[in-house]
C-alpha cells in the first residue's frame, strides 16, 4: 500500500464521525449571528456524538450550534473535497462572514483534536480555495505528526513513508515560494535526524536569510553552532570511505572528545582501522559499538571480519551466534559465521549457515561462493 493510499484510508474511516440531516429549502438557518435563508433543501454534516434525534422531530427548524454546524462543513470538504453541496457549504460560510481556510487553521492548530481528525481538515484546507505554500506546509506539519505518531508505535515502515510525504510537501510550498523559511526550517530538522549534516546546514542557512523571527533564528544559530561537529563527522566519514583513511581519521578522532557515547563515530573510526589492517584497535571500536547498540548488525560483522583476519575463528564465531540471536534475518551475519565455520573445520555447521544466507537473501553472493567451497571441501573427503 503507497502512502496516497494509507492517507486515503485514514481519511476514509474518518467518515464514520459524521451524519446528515437534512434541511428544507427557505429554511432559515443561523451561523456566526447572521441569520441565512436556504435557497434549496441541502444536507448539513452533524458530528454522530451530537443528539440530533430531537432536530429532526422540530416541525420549524431552530438551527445547529454554530461550532458543530461549521465545523461539520469544513470535515466534509476535508472528507470528500468534492462533496456535491461544497459550493453550498462554501457560498454560506462566506455569507455568514466566515473565511473558511482560516477557520481550517485555526482548528488545525488546536492542541484538543485527535491527529487523524487534523489530516481530514488539513486534507480541506489545501482543497478549497488557491494552492499556496502555507496549505502545503501545513499539510506536510500534519504529515509529519502523523510520521512521529507512528515511530512511537513502532510502525517505523509507515512512518518513514509519512515522513518523507511530509518533505515532499515542504518542498512542494518551496516551489511556491522559494522565500518560505518555515519549509527551511523544517527540512533542515528532517535532514539532521537522518544524519546528513551538510544538507542540514544547507537549508538553516536558507532559512536564517528569509525569516524574521528572533526567537526562531536564535534556535537555529544555537543548532548550527552544535552542527558543526556533525560537519565534521561527515566529512571524516566520506574521507574514510573514499580510502583516504589517515585525513578521514584526522577528522574523527578529535570529535571522542565531544562524542563520547556515539555509536556511529566508534563504528567509522572502527572502520578506518579496519583497512588499515589494524585489527586488534579496529576491535575495540566495533566493541564499543555492539555495547552501545548491541543490534548493529555491520558492528558485529566488522569484529568478526577482525577476529577472522587475525584468525581467531572461535571469537568470531562467538560474536556471530551472540549477533544471529538479536538480528535472526541477518544474511551478512550468517555468511560470515559460515566462513568461521569453514575455518574451524565445521562443515555441516557451514553448510546450514550458507543455506540460510542464501534463503534470506538470493543473490547473496559471498554465500554462493562458500556453497561451492564447501562443495569442493566435501568432494575432497
Amino acid at each position: 500500500m503507497n502512502i496516497e493510499d494509507k492517507i486515503n484510508g485514514i481519511i476514509d474511516k474518518m467518515k464514520d464521525e459524521i451524519s446528515f440531516i437534512e434541511i428544507k429549502a427557505d429554511t432559515v438557518i443561523n451561523i456566526n449571528k447572521k441569520e441565512i435563508k436556504l435557497e434549496k433543501a441541502t444536507s448539513f454534516p452533524i458530528f454522530i456524538d451530537e443528539v440530533i434525534d430531537n432536530l429532526k422531530k422540530e416541525d420549524d427548524f431552530q438551527g445547529f450550534k454554530n461550532k458543530n454546524m461549521i465545523e461539520g462543513m469544513l470535515f466534509v470538504l476535508g472528507v470528500d473535497p468534492n462533496f456535491k453541496y461544497k459550493n453550498t457549504y462554501l457560498s454560506i460560510l462566506k455569507e455568514s462572514g466566515i473565511n473558511a481556510e482560516a477557520y481550517l487553521i485555526k482548528i488545525i492548530n488546536r492542541d484538543n483534536i485527535e491527529l487523524d481528525k487534523k489530516l481530514v481538515y488539513a486534507n480541506g484546507l489545501i482543497n478549497i480555495g488557491e494552492l499556496n505554500e502555507r496549505k502545503l506546509f501545513i499539510y506536510g506539519n500534519i504529515l509529519e505528526m502523523k510520521g512521529t505518531e507512528l515511530f512511537e508505535k513502532k510502525e517505523n515502515k509507515a512512518a518513514e513513508a509519512f515522513m518523507e510525504e511530509a518533505v515532499s510537501y515542504y518542498n512542494k510550498a518551496l516551489d511556491k515560494n522559494p522565500e518560505f523559511s518555515l519549509s527551511y526550517y523544517k527540512l533542515g530538522y528532517y535532514y539532521r535526524q537522518n544524519s546528513n549534516y551538510l544538507n542540514t546546514k544547507a537549508y538553516w542557512d536558507k532559512f536564517l536569510e528569509y525569516d524574521d523571527n528572533d526567537i526562531r533564528k536564535q534556535e537555529i544559530r544555537d543548532q548550527l553552532e552544535e552542527l558543526d561537529y556533525y560537519l565534521q563527522f561527515e566529512e571524516g566519514y566520506k574521507l574514510v570511505l573514499k580510502g583516504y583513511v589517515e585525513k578521514g581519521l584526522d577528522k574523527l578522532i578529535p570529535l571522542l572528545d565531544v562524542f563520547k557515547n556515539w555509536w556511529k563515530l566508534f563504528f567509522v573510526i572502527g572502520v578506518a582501522f579496519r583497512q588499515k589492517q589494524e585489527f586488534e584497535i579496529a576491535k575495540t571500536y566495533f566493541k564499543n559499538v555492539i555495547e552501545l547498540n548491541p543490534r548493529q548488525v555491520e558492528a558485529v560483522n566488522e569484529l568478526a571480519v577482525c577476529e577472522i583476519s587475525t584468525g581467531n575463528y572461535e571469537d568470531a564465531k562467538r560474536y556471530l551466534d551472540e549477533g544471529i540471536k538479536a538480528n535472526p534475518n541477518s544474511h551478512e551475519l550468517y555468511t560470515n559465521r559460515a566462513a568461521a565455520n569453514i575455518y574451524l573445520e565445521n562443515i555441516e555447521s557451514a553448510e546450514k549457515d550458507v543455506k540460510k544466507a542464501i534463503e534470506i537473501y538470493p543473490d547473496n553472493e559471498v554465500a554462493l561462493l562458500l556453497k561451492d567451497e564447501i562443495k569442493k571441501i566435501k568432494s575432497k573427503n
